[in-house]
C-alpha cells in the first residue's frame, strides 16, 4: 500500500491530473484487491485488473512460473472458467468500488481483508491428516540438539507426522540469530523424520511487552519461514486471556499480529487458539439428542477462563484462516465444542489435546477422524497403534 501511495504522490507532483492504473492485482506480491482497492478509492484512481477468467493465458501463476505445477494463491484473474469467483470477497470489492468521500475510511484492515477464502482453507486440508505432538524444545547447545533429535525420531516411530513447536519471544528478543538457528535445526530434524511443523509464537506471558516489539517478532519470523514447505501453519497466539490479561489489550495485540502476518502474504494459514471449553456433562445428559434439528444448543454449554469470553473467542475465530481449540475433556464434551467450531465452516485443528483418560483416547480419535480434525497431542497415548492407524473417514449424512 505504501508503494502505491508513493507512486501516486510522485505522479501528483508531476501534474494534478486524473490517474489510471493500467495493470492492477498481483496477489503473491501483495497486490490484492483488499490491499489495492482501498488506496485507489482514497486517491480516486481508475484501474484495470489483469485478467477476468483464468484461461489459456495462464495469468493465474506469477511471471516465469508454470501452471503445470500446483500453485496457491492465484496471481491474476478473478473467476474460474465456470464463472464462480476465486474469492467472493474479491468480487465484493470490485462491485462496491467507489471514489471515497473526504474523510471516508476505505481500509478495514489487513487482518480482515487478507483472510484466506473458505475454499483456500479447505484446499489446505488436503495435506492431512496431521496427527502431531506438541513439543517444547530445550535450550540451545549440542546436548539440547541431541535431545531434540532423539525425541523427534521417537515421535516418528510412534506414528506422529506433525510437530507443534513453541518458539519464545524472550529468546528472540535476547538473540534473534540464535532463535533462527534453533528453528532451522528443528525444521531440519522435522523434515528428516517426515514431520510437518506448526510454530506457536506468543502467549499471555508476552502480553506485557511493547506491541511494536511483538509485531516485529511475529512479522520477521513469519516472513523468514513463510514459504518454507516444512511449516504448514502459524499459531500466532496461544490461549489469549488465560492469565487474565485485559480483553481490550488482547484484541489490540491480536489485531496487530494478524495484520503484520497478513502483510507478509505467506503460503501457510494463520490461527490462534482461544481459551474455551465445555462444562462437564452429567452422566444422564444426552448430548446428541440436545443438538437435533430444532432444539437450541451450542454456546450455552461453554465456559471460559481468565479474561476470555464468547466475544473474544468469536473475534479470534473470525480472524483465523483455520480454527484452533484445545481440550483435556472426554469425547462428548470435546465433540460439543467441536460442533460449535464447525458452525464457522472452516477446517479445524486441535492444537493442544490431552486426553482425559486412557479410555477416552480412541473415542476422541474417532471424533477427530469423522470431523477431519488435525490434532497435536500434549499428553500421552499408550496405544501407539491408534496413532499409526489414524485416518480421516468420509463424512456422510443419512437421510431422514
Amino acid at each position: 500500500m505504501k508503494a502505491i501511495e508513493d507512486m501516486i504522490m510522485r505522479l501528483k507532483k508531476l501534474s494534478n491530473r486524473p490517474i489510471v492504473c493500467t495493470e492492477a492485482i498481483a496477489r503473491t506480491r501483495g497486490g490484492t484487491f483488499g490491499r489495492t482497492l482501498p488506496v485507489f478509492s482514497k486517491y480516486h484512481v481508475h484501474f484495470y485488473s489483469r485478467g477476468l477468467y483464468t484461461a489459456d493465458s495462464n495469468w493465474d501463476v506469477a511471471w516465469g512460473l508454470s501452471s503445470f505445477e500446483p500453485y496457491e494463491p492465484w496471481f491474476h484473474d478473478l473467476l474460474h472458467p465456470d464463472g464462480s469467483p476465486y474469492d467472493w470477497a474479491e468480487l465484493d470489492w470490485v462491485c462496491k468500488f467507489h471514489f471515497a468521500s473526504p474523510g471516508e475510511i476505505t481500509d478495514p484492515g489487513a487482518e480482515v481483508t487478507e483472510r484466506w477464502s473458505t475454499w483456500r482453507s479447505w484446499k489446505w486440508v488436503l495435506d492431512g491428516p496431521i496427527k502431531g505432538l506438541y513439543y517444547v524444545p530445550e535450550d540451545m547447545g549440542e546436548q539440547a540438539v541431541s535431545i531434540w533429535a532423539k525425541k523427534i525420531a521417537e515421535a516418528e516411530t510412534m506414528g506422529y507426522n506433525g510437530l507443534r513447536i513453541k518458539l519464545n519471544y524472550s529468546e528472540w528478543k535476547k538473540n534473534s540469530s540464535a532463535l533462527y538457528n534453533k528453528t532451522d535445526t528443528l525444521l531440519a530434524l522435522a523434515e528428516k523424520h517426515n514431520m510437518r511443523v506448526i510454530p506457536a509464537l506468543l502467549n499471555d506471558e508476552d502480553a506485557g511487552n511493547n506491541e511494536v516489539d511483538l509485531s516485529d517478532y511475529v512479522s520477521l519470523i513469519v516472513k523468514k519461514y513463510g514459504f518454507d514447505t516444512r511449516v504448514i501453519a502459524w499459531e500466532l497466539y496461544t490461549a489469549p486471556g488465560k492469565q487474565s490479561v485485559p480483553k481490550d489489550k488482547l484484541k489490540s495485540i491480536l489485531a496487530v499480529i494478524f495484520r503484520v502476518a497478513r502483510f507478509e502474504f505467506v503460503d501457510q494459514p494463520l490461527t490462534a487458539t482461544p481459551v474455551i471449553k465445555t462444562n462437564d456433562f452429567n452422566k444422564d445428559f444426552d448430548y446428541k439428542a440436545s443438538l437435533v434439528h430444532g432444539r437450541r444448543g451450542g454456546w450455552d454449554r461453554l465456559e471460559y477462563e481468565g479474561s476470555s469470553d464468547a466475544e473474544l473467542c468469536n473475534y479470534i475465530w473470525s480472524l483465523s484462516d483455520i480454527l484452533s481449540f484445545g481440550t483435556d475433556k472426554k469425547m462428548p464434551e470435546t465433540g460439543w465444542l467441536l460442533n460449535v467450531i464447525n458452525r464457522y465452516g472452516r477446517p479445524v485443528i486441535c492444537s493442544a489435546w490431552n486426553a482425559a483418560d486412557d479410555s477416552s483416547v480412541k473415542e476422541t480419535m474417532d471424533l477427530f477422524s469423522k470431523n477431519h480434525v488435525y490434532w497435536y497431542n500434549s499428553g500421552k497415548i499408550a496405544d501407539r497403534s491408534l496413532i499409526r492407524s489414524f485416518l480421516f473417514t468420509q463424512i456422510s449424512t443419512p437421510r431422514r
